[in-house]
């Protein structure tokens, strides 16, 4: 990549960004012909080959906020693979609004021969209405603000974008040097021939070919009419959440957008507060247009600002019922698919019961045939079940008794505690069941211990219980290392019960 120069195209959001990449994609071989790489690397693809959503590169930005370096490795192969391109073009409208990512970018560009930031910037009164309709309409973040509320907090510097385009710039110069900050007003009247594409390619030293592509309309992100973005801003207020709500504004769109889009021309912001966000921003665009445009007029803006007594209507919503009537129709026809829906199951349900039913009794054979099988097998399963059990009992009491009777283990016993008595232990602990254990144990009344000593000295070793409630074999087998060092089950389960 050290012989190749690199645009990349930070957006910023709401200026075409989309429209520009659709047309790399679609002219992409036509582009490759004039030396011109738009890559397929970081672009979420379908099967198909046609990209998810837009076909920018935001893999590239999830890769740098994950540090996940595999998806430029990929980009990187695709660009030495292609010998006659001199230039990169990387598009993505979210650079834009992630400034702390910008070193990591100046360090993997770097090893670019050059490269340039292609910047796009909207008049910021425009530029906030249109991120508010975005908000509002996209079924996502379901924001309610009012259009005052969330112009006043991107105002005080608490908003989701930033407007003060001197300062987003100035990380990206700091990084890539300000003479490679290509800064391009999102005004068609500073177009090249008013064509937001053809300005584009004019930025990348390109001339405009009859053969190129136009994208057709899916490329456009066109915003829907003020009213009809108030009108989902109050649906917003109804507490869904996930899929379901999202298919109500997709029925809205699809059903009923067309009754509520009237009025387009009525805007959320009067002229005063569109005069007071500019002036907010005033000195800012006066910076970007002499430093970065060097424009000695010091406007980075054309369109005259509009006139404080200039006539405003605002957005309102003629139906107070509206909300409810909306989403009252998706319901209904939400119930209507659900019923249709239920119809066809039980349709179906109905034509496969014999099926079903005769599934149903073939199996019911089966089981009767094989029943006498099954209980044999369940039997001598059971049988060696028992088998297998009792010679792990046999093991483990056969390796107590030798870690019982051993001198080592018993010296090993008696260093670790040298004043214990297990018999007195026992004896006072009351978990020996006197009655129980000589019951069970009729030869150990014989003896003339007690229930506790006998079961110290012998019962522990012939793996007799205790009481109801203790069964030593099942302890041994699961504390191997009472079976190896060859302490009483119960004492071991006694002094661990305390500790």
């Amino acid at each position: 990549m050290k012989n190749k120069k690199l645009f990349l195209h930070i957006g910023t959001l709401k200026t075409g960004s989309t429209l520009i990449q659709f047309f790399c994609m679609e002219n992409r071989r036509k582009l490759m012909e004039d030396g011109v790489l738009f890559p397929n690397s970081a672009i979420s693809m379908r099967p198909d080959g046609r990209s998810m959503r837009t076909p920018g590169h935001y893999l590239l930005i999830s890769a740098l906020l994950n540090d996940d370096l595999a998806i430029f490795k990929e980009l990187e192969a695709e660009i030495a693979n292609q010998n006659n391109i001199s230039t990169v073009i990387l598009s993505s409208e979210n650079f834009s609004i992630h400034p702390e990512l910008i070193p990591k970018l100046h360090v993997y560009f770097g090893q670019f021969k050059e490269v340039k930031i292609i910047v796009y910037l909207r008049r910021q009164d425009f530029y906030l209405e249109s991120i508010y309709t975005e908000f509002i309409s996209g079924g996502w973040r379901k924001l309610s603000k009012t259009p005052i509320e969330f112009f006043g907090e991107c105002l005080d510097g608490n908003g989701p974008v930033e407007c003060n385009y001197y300062n987003l710039l100035e990380p990206w110069a700091k990084a890539f040097g300000k003479t490679n900050i290509l800064v391009r007003p999102f005004e068609r009247e500073q177009w090249v021939e008013g064509d937001l594409i053809k300005d584009f390619l004019i930025t990348l030293n390109l001339p405009w070919r009859n053969d190129y592509v136009t994208p057709g309309s899916a490329a456009k992100n066109v915003s829907p009419p003020a009213r009809v973005v108030e009108i989902i801003r109050n649906l917003n207020r109804i507490p869904l959440d996930g899929s379901f709500y999202r298919a109500a504004l997709t029925n809205f769109f699809e059903n009923e957008y067309s009754d509520y889009s009237h009025n387009a021309k009525s805007s959320f912001t009067s002229p005063r507060l569109r005069r007071d966000v500019l002036q907010h921003y005033a000195e800012s665009n006066q910076h970007v247009a002499q430093e970065y445009l060097g424009r000695p007029d010091d406007l980075l803006f054309y369109e005259p600002a509009p006139k404080e007594d200039e006539p405003w209507q605002p957005v309102t919503i003629d139906d107070p019922d509206i909300v409810t009537r909306v989403f009252s129709l998706f319901l209904e026809q939400k119930a209507l698919e659900i019923e249709e829906e239920f119809s066809q199951c039980k349709k179906r349900l109905e034509g496969n019961r014999h099926y079903v039913q005769e599934a149903f009794d073939k199996f019911k054979r089966e089981i009767e045939d094989n029943q006498h099988d099954v209980q044999e097998a369940l039997e001598k399963y059971k049988k060696e079940k028992e088998r297998l059990q009792s010679l792990l009992y046999h093991h483990i009491l056969a390796t107590y008794r030798l870690a019982r009777k051993s001198l080592w283990r018993r010296l090993s016993r008696f260093l670790r505690s040298p004043g214990l008595n297990e018999t007195k232990l026992l004896s006072k602990s009351g978990l020996v069941d006197h009655y129980y254990y000589f019951k069970n144990n009729v030869h150990a009344i014989q003896s003339g211990m007690t229930a506790a000593e006998h079961y110290v000295r012998y019962g522990a070793q012939q793996g007799k219980n205790p009481s109801e409630n203790f069964n030593t074999i099942q302890y041994l087998a699961e504390h191997p290392d009472v079976t190896h060092d060859g302490l009483n089950p119960l004492v071991h389960f006694l002094l661990n019960k305390r500790g």
